[in-house]
């Protein structure tokens, strides 16, 4: 049997593998995971699938002046017309995901795109693996809870409507039209916890101040500290962990911060390009940003 397995997070990816090899070895299974973050940049909205990723190629490679040491040299294309040449052969198409920003978001932009190229989704189902037992997503579980967690939870018909409307709130850009349609779900599915968690991500929608920048002044230090300090801590404890921000997201706006002319919330010393050949303290501006907005501080 042939067997075709979507999911965001290429650590997940290799879980996934592990497990088909343990419980169907007899399935001939492949495994799709995607090097793309579509929670962050701009989602193109017109064009076909091509113009779409090499606007996407575009955004991350605008921020490879942040981090000289991770350009990004895949092709997003190649790895999409990989992805679909193996639906339109398998027997059977899933995509698997928690209830995480980034996994919701891989779905729905993935949807989107397979219903922009005319390709047939009816028979590609969906297994939620969210619960109690997940943490930051699907990536960070091992292939032996794994198991346990697929035994639990069902493969079941893709809403089409439901990501159809996800898919016009998201690429809208607004936190307004987020809030809208999260108004619209049962406030327990997947949907409207990982949509609830991003919409914090904007000023308006959490007490004026957006999550990313939020969890960088709770974890600034106030001496001198390599910034990989200051963006672990970010990574680990700063935000809902329905929203896992990547290391170079996070250093990118770190280095924004220290950019600001006036009063800027951080100083940076040695070379911003590299984040672990500069190091960062929070400035007096940042302190008071901190007492201004009510953030939480995390770091020592």
């Amino acid at each position: 049997m042939k067997n075709v397995i979507l999911t965001k997070s290429p650590s997940a990816g290799g879980a996934v593998r592990q497990l088909f090899r343990k419980i169907r070895p007899d399935w001939q299974t492949r495994v799709f995971a995607t090097t793309d973050d579509y929670s962050h940049g701009p989602l193109p909205t017109h064009g076909a699938s091509c113009d779409f990723f090499l606007e996407r190629q575009a955004f991350w490679k605008s921020l490879e002046s942040y981090n000289m040491d991770a350009v990004y040299q895949f092709d997003l294309s190649d790895e999409y017309t990989a992805l679909v040449k193996e639906i339109q052969i398998a027997e059977h198409a899933k995509i698997w995901f928690t209830n995480t920003v980034q996994e919701v978001f891989y779905v729905v932009v993935l949807l989107h795109l397979l219903r922009l190229g005319g390709i047939e989704t009816s028979d590609v189902l969906i297994r939620d693996l969210s619960g109690s037992q997940v943490r930051w997503g699907l990536g960070s579980v091992r292939a032996e809870e794994l198991e346990a967690m697929y035994k639990s939870s069902e493969a079941v018909p893709i809403d089409t409507k439901l990501f159809s409307d996800a898919w016009n709130a998201i690429s809208h850009g607004t936190g307004e039209a987020i809030s809208r349609f999260i108004g619209e779900l049962d406030a327990s599915t997947p949907m409207a916890k990982a949509l609830s968690a991003y919409l914090l991500r904007f000023p308006e929608f959490n007490s004026g101040l957006g999550s990313i920048e939020r969890a960088l002044l709770g974890s600034g230090t106030t001496e001198m500290k390599k910034s990989a300090f200051t963006v672990g801590t970010a990574m680990t404890l700063g935000g809902s962990e329905s929203d896992v921000i990547g290391d170079w997201i996070l250093f990118s706006r770190l280095v924004e911060l220290s950019n600001v002319t006036v009063d800027p919330w951080f100083e940076i010393e040695g070379d911003p390009h590299h984040m672990r050949s500069c190091s960062a303290q929070i400035t007096e501006s940042g302190k008071e940003a901190r007492v201004r907005y009510s953030v939480q501080v995390l770091g020592l």
